[in-house]
């Protein structure tokens, strides 16, 4: 494995222990996961993780383990199906986390540039960031 791959997975390794979302099913949780690496770019999966840790704070108990990811993974599908729409920005990222933003948030600017017109529907632009006013459609935590 080369070493951007391995900082990667750490990545996603750090937001998924940090916050025990292995929940009891560590073994089963752990397959998925990998799963989940090898399918989707991390950025998106690192911001997939953590806007559904967001809303799955306002759920008791809190969704963790296996059903946690199926809610990670219908994030995914959705993006895919319809575009990234972010509802964090990059500092409510990086407090949440702990990780810096500017490499998930990099990534996903990178690859929106890859897609068709058509399919690009990433609303939160650079611009938009780092002015942080709600007059540029972004959502934030505050809003789900």
């Amino acid at each position: 494995m080369e070493m951007q791959a391995l900082i990667n997975r750490q990545r996603v390794k750090y937001i998924v222990d940090s916050y025990c979302l292995a929940g009891d099913e560590a073994e089963s949780f752990t397959q998925r996961l990998d799963g989940l690496i090898q399918a989707y770019r991390s950025a998106r999966l690192e911001l997939a993780l953590t806007e559904v840790l967001v809303e799955s704070w306002s759920e008791l108990p809190m969704v963790k383990g296996v059903a946690y990811l199926q809610k990670v993974k219908a994030r995914l599908e959705q993006w895919q199906a319809e575009g990234v729409t972010y509802r964090l920005t990059a500092p409510q990222f990086e407090q949440i986390t702990g990780l810096d933003a500017k490499v998930t948030f990099h990534e996903l600017d990178d690859f929106s540039d890859e897609l068709p017109t058509e399919t690009r529907k990433v609303k939160n632009t650079k611009e938009s960031r780092e002015n942080n006013s709600t007059d540029n459609k972004v959502t934030t935590i505050s809003d789900l």
